[in-house]
């Protein structure tokens, strides 16, 4: 019995001491193998029956308070904090309150958004364009509707960036009406000029009041028509269609010289040339060459004077758009023909001297001349040609049974044409023609008319004669005191016969002097009326079929006065220039020019 206690008390002592040293312990020692590779299972606690050593799975030490092994977060597969085995807030990576388990309160100014804050920038809370000092909303900023001096022009929110509102980084104003820019539902846009006359309108939907909108704006339009149609009473810019653009009159001495504008001529370089005749005395007379620009202004002037004995008169003819002309110069006395001075453009050198029977000798291209010779005897007339020394270079001699009454370059060709009447063997019939320089008759029409002694008319000596720019023919002249107008086309078809009587004129007679065409192909004519012992200037406009587009009368301040339309040209416009005389002064006139709306 004593043996065998004696062998029991050693084994509860054995059974009493704790486990040898592993490679685990907190001492690092080294003895003893670990019995999770050995595969040993130590002792469980003694009080508490628990596995004091590490849980196999996880390697994690147990829960000093309760002994257990918690484990990895089946949800995570993190292990648990050791103090509180919960995790920390994954949101914030705060930790949470280690006396209750909580996350912390949300701060605002930290930049992050949390709890109830609908934005948070931290630092910039506050400033213009962040969020507000509380976090509870967005600060002032482009956009919101209301307008934050010192940052922004404009804010007119939801719309910024749409027409006629603010810009979308709220800079300034938008496109809209009257920023000079055509935009969105714009039609126009004259900036400042809105409104005005001629412009865009104060809504921009379209164009202000301007010249050919059908209304009349009194303080910027003599009419308005509506109409694309120059000429027709109204012309395309509102002016009244042969009203006065610009008129000169101009005295050679005194107030007593009795001076008439004789021709004018539109010269190449785009000076107008005008040529006139002053009566200084009973047997001086003087010519004088003006040049005037398009706006009435006199440029230059060259004077010719006769001679007071042998009693030489003097006039000019034959101004040609290359600035040459011809002086005349025959005797008072007995008649010994015409002395043609052919002079330079400048006036300072004659080209050639030439004596004819006739005056009217125009210039020619080149500067040569053409006039036809009247005085033949029996019914034969001819006309010459002059070259640039005034010699004969071409002529019509022996043209048995022709007349010719007038004659007219057809320039740029080197052809003429002529007012004829040509004997058919019952009489004289009137005609006209196109010859070349070597006396070809190109074409030649005879022309007919219902009129009552129109071919006696047609060689009365007052038929005048024009080639227009394509080669049209007009011809005028005087049927029982009404004024005739004929145009032909080039080839010498008969377009039109234009009566224009006396009687719409308040007139005893219509005297025609010249006619020419413009670029649209209507006709203009001056001329006078003759009432009693008066004359007052003449001017007419036909379009191209005949019919009468407008007229004007102009009358001097005289009851007995002496006005008088002689000679037009066109400018490249289609305005008209017209020059002749006017009268203030009885027994007295001055020369007279002016530029007429087409």
């Amino acid at each position: 019995m004593t043996r065998n206690v004696a062998l029991l008390f050693p084994a509860l002592l054995l059974a009493c001491d704790p486990a040898p040293a592993t490679s685990d312990d907190t001492d690092g020692g080294t003895g003893g193998a670990d019995a999770s590779t050995s595969g040993d299972d130590p002792a469980p606690d003694p009080t508490t029956g628990d596995d004091p050593d590490p849980e196999p799975t996880t390697g994690d030490d147990p829960d000093p308070t309760t002994g257990d092994d918690p484990g990895p977060d089946p949800t995570t597969g993190d292990d648990p904090e050791p103090t509180t085995g919960d995790d920390p807030d994954p949101t914030t990576g705060d930790e949470p309150d280690p006396t209750t388990g909580d996350d912390p309160d949300p701060v605002c100014g930290d930049g992050m958004v949390e709890g109830d804050e609908v934005c948070d920038d931290g630092d910039d809370n506050g400033a213009y364009g962040s969020c507000l000092e509380d976090c509870s909303g967005a600060g002032p900023s482009c956009g919101d509707g209301t307008l934050d001096e010192g940052f922004e022009t404009c804010d007119d929110g939801e719309l910024n960036g749409d027409y006629d509102q603010c810009t979308a980084d709220c800079s300034g104003p938008g496109p809209s009406c009257g920023d000079g820019s055509v935009d969105g539902p714009e039609a126009c846009d004259d900036g400042d000029d809105n409104g005005e006359y001629g412009g865009c309108a104060v809504d921009c939907a379209g164009p202000a009041a301007f010249c050919g909108d059908g209304n009349l704006d009194a303080e910027f339009e003599d009419c308005d028509d509506g109409d694309e149609i120059d000429g027709n009473g109204c012309n395309n810019d509102c002016v009244v269609s042969g009203s006065t653009l610009w008129e000169v009159t101009k005295t050679t001495i005194g107030e007593d010289s009795n001076d008439l504008g004789r021709q004018v001529t539109l010269l190449d370089d785009g000076t107008l040339r005008v040529s006139s005749l002053a009566r200084v005395s009973e047997n001086l007379q003087q010519v004088l060459i003006t040049d005037f620009d398009q706006d009435g202004t006199e440029l230059d002037e060259y004077v010719h004077t006769n001679g007071v004995y042998p009693f030489v008169l003097l006039d000019t003819y034959g101004l040609h758009p290359d600035g040459t002309y011809n002086l005349l110069r025959w005797s008072n006395g007995s008649f010994n023909g015409y002395n043609i001075d052919a002079r330079s453009a400048d006036s300072a050198f004659q080209d050639w001297s030439e004596t004819t029977e006739d005056f009217r000798v125009l210039r020619r291209a080149g500067g040569g001349g053409v006039y036809i010779n009247t005085y033949e005897e029996g019914s034969n007339s001819s006309w010459i040609i002059l070259d640039a020394d005034g010699e004969t270079e071409a002529a019509s001699f022996n043209n048995a049974g022709i007349r010719y009454w007038e004659v007219a370059n057809a320039e740029p060709s080197t052809d003429i044409v002529l007012v004829e009447s040509v004997n058919v063997g019952g009489g004289f019939e009137p005609a006209i023609a196109r010859h070349s320089t070597d006396g070809t008759v190109v074409f030649r029409t005879f022309y007919e008319s219902d009129l009552e002694d129109y071919a006696g008319d047609w060689a009365s000596g007052s038929t005048i004669l024009s080639v227009g720019p394509e080669g049209d023919i007009a011809v005028s002249y005087i049927n029982n005191a009404d004024a005739v107008v004929v145009v032909f086309d080039a080839d010498g078809e008969l377009q039109y016969e234009t009566v224009l009587p006396r009687e719409d004129y308040g007139a005893d007679a219509l005297l025609t002097a010249e006619v020419d065409f413009d670029s649209q192909g209507n006709v203009v004519v001056v001329g006078r009326r003759r009432n009693s012992f008066a004359f007052d200037g003449m001017v007419w406009k036909l379009d191209a079929s005949g019919e009468l587009l407008w007229s004007r009368t102009f009358e001097g301040p005289l009851s007995s006065g002496y006005e008088a339309a002689s000679a037009v040209t066109l400018l490249e416009d289609d305005s008209i220039v017209v020059v002749g005389a006017y009268t203030e002064v009885f027994d007295a006139a001055d020369i007279w020019v002016t530029r007429l709306a087409p």
